[in-house]
């Protein structure tokens, strides 16, 4: 996982259920996880 992964998981934590965000932290790669975390960041801007 990078940096960059790491930083869109931890702002997830905030807007998103905790099993998203734990799922966000095993599977970093995962297309339906970068739309979760894709939205939970659009949320917070």
């Amino acid at each position: 996982m990078t940096r960059r992964h790491y930083i869109l998981a931890e702002k997830a934590t905030h807007t998103v259920d905790l099993d998203a965000a734990l799922f966000a932290y095993e599977q970093p790669q995962s297309i339906w996880v970068r739309e979760i975390v894709l939205s939970a960041t659009r949320q917070q801007a």
